[in-house]
């Protein structure tokens, strides 16, 4: 699927698709933003799977976060989809990780719709991009963030995103892989609140993210 805003049509890049709809966003008039971030959902994949969208921080991390989506996968028979936010930044640590957990990559040509879609359909999405974050919020999709970005800590914060226990759905970036596998299962059991949590705020979330977009840049 593709939106139309005055004419100008986003194309289906391999290229980034973080900087794509920033550029989208900050050329949009608010009232467009509904129109624009609308998942497609022909992304979806079939089965249940979970999204992992990384960011390379550290060898140690990576590897903490590849042993994590394993343990989810197996434990919880959800197969794992890599998907690089940025293609250039992030397709390496990506190819390592999907290799590490038998996941599989999510190669370029895929819009910001899609990913949203491909996103919405996930029972989780491990995420250290801001904009997967996004994409899982517009999904009512249950998310974790893996990062040692404020913005990432303050996003998760400012949507609430939380376990039925009250623990917020945040990670720093040195965690291990137990200690993510055991959020993932918070989180996980958390899903069903989750989902409707984010669905009840998405209309009052979207004027929010709009206010706030400079100050989560």
């Amino acid at each position: 699927m593709t939106t139309n805003l005055h004419g100008w049509i986003p194309p289906a890049v391999g290229a980034d698709m973080a900087a794509l709809s920033n550029s989208l966003t900050r050329s949009s008039p608010t009232g467009r933003f509904r129109d624009w971030l609308v998942p497609d959902m022909s992304a979806k994949r079939d089965g249940r799977y979970f999204v992992v969208a990384p960011k390379f921080f550290s060898s140690t991390a990576e590897r903490e976060l590849t042993e994590a989506a394993g343990n989810i996968s197996r434990e919880f028979g959800l197969k794992a989809y890599i998907l690089p936010m940025y293609e250039k930044e992030d397709a390496s640590v990506c190819r390592r990780i999907a290799y590490g957990c038998n996941g599989e990559v999510v190669n370029g040509g895929i819009s910001p719709q899609e990913a949203a879609g491909l996103i919405s359909g996930a029972e989780l999405l491990l995420g250290s991009r801001l904009h997967s974050l996004i994409f899982a919020t517009v999904g009512a999709c249950p998310m974790i963030a893996v990062s040692d970005d404020i913005k990432l800590f303050s996003y998760v914060d400012m949507i609430n995103a939380k376990t039925d226990s009250g623990r917020l759905c945040y990670l720093t970036e040195d965690s291990g892989a137990e200690e993510i596998t055991k959020l993932a299962f918070e989180t996980l059991s958390s899903s069903v609140n989750i989902r409707a949590l984010l669905s009840r705020g998405l209309d009052e979330w979207k004027k929010t993210y709009i206010k706030s977009l400079d100050i989560l840049r």
